[in-house]
């Protein structure tokens, strides 16, 4: 019931920004390339934020006509507010554009880069995300999710992003 709830409200969230945008004539720049520093949360399949961890990263859109665009970011993930240890999660999505949507996927990993130990934590995942981009905000929600165990709630991460492009 809570991802429900969740969801219900990243949806009516995202229907809300795109009629707020309708006056605006382009949500995407329909070329080249768009840098955004992001931002946000991510929680297990409880949504339970229990560990909270959240982090920030770059990410860059780059453009295939007024169809399609590439995505590759990488974030560092950190638990609570404890800068000791952190994790580096790059990842790429291939997105096709709807208007002001976005909708795609691709993969991600996941490593420790600091703390007592290092090395790798995850294989590659898959990634699948939704957003809306307009102007210089780009709102994401996406789910990485094992290809062993695809969409087990043990094994899946739910993002939520905001990301602000130059």
């Amino acid at each position: 019931m809570k991802k429900f709830c969740v969801l219900l409200m990243m949806g009516a969230l995202l229907l809300f920004l795109s009629t707020e945008l309708k006056a605006q004539d382009e949500c995407f720049k329909q070329e080249g390339m768009n840098f955004y520093v992001n931002a946000g949360v991510l929680t297990d399949g409880d949504f339970s934020f229990k560990p909270f961890l959240w982090y920030v990263g770059p990410s860059l859109d780059i453009h295939f006509g007024n169809l399609l665009m590439l995505s590759p970011e990488v974030n560092w993930v950190f638990h609570k507010f404890d800068f000791k240890t952190f994790l580096l999660n790059p990842a790429v999505c291939l997105n096709a554009k709807l208007k002001c949507f976005f909708v795609g996927g691709g993969i991600s990993k996941y490593w420790v880069i600091s703390g007592t130990w290092s090395g790798e934590i995850t294989d590659v995942l898959l990634r699948l995300n939704v957003g809306v981009k307009t102007g210089n905000v780009k709102l994401r929600a996406f789910l990485d999710t094992s290809f062993d165990h695809l969409f087990d709630r043990w094994w899946t991460l739910y993002g939520f992003q905001i990301g602000i492009g130059f």
